[in-house]
């Protein structure tokens, strides 16, 4: 049963699309200037960042990890918060977005034939 989360929403959804695929194009257009090769691949390295931001970021949302409980003073009153899910779901996906560009990059890098 999936658990409603901020993230399921088509506005969160849609947005993380966005973000993954200029993160996988941005990855794609260095690796290119910095190989000098004239072909990037933008469409594959923004397709995989937009499922690697997306698949990471629900993911780490729906995936149950230990409470964490902060105590803070306010005033004469002790407040305790409770965190059920992971708090950073959004950096980690832009993590995992890069990294399947850039997993891909290297695949290529090593896959192509070498000059004399």
């Amino acid at each position: 049963m999936v658990i409603p989360h901020p993230m399921l929403t088509p506005r969160a959804i849609l947005l993380g699309l966005v973000v993954g695929a200029a993160s996988g194009a941005f990855v794609a257009l260095m690796v290119d200037r910095i190989l000098k090769r004239g072909k990037p691949a933008w469409i594959i390295d923004a397709i995989l960042g937009a499922i690697g931001y997306l698949g990471g970021a629900l993911g780490i949302a729906l995936l149950p990890v230990m409470r964490q409980t902060t105590s803070y003073r306010v005033g004469n009153m002790i407040v305790r918060t409770t965190a059920w899910r992971y708090q950073d779901a959004y950096r980690l996906a832009f993590g995992v977005a890069v990294l399947l560009a850039m997993l891909y990059e290297l695949y290529r890098h090593l896959r192509r034939p070498r000059q004399p």
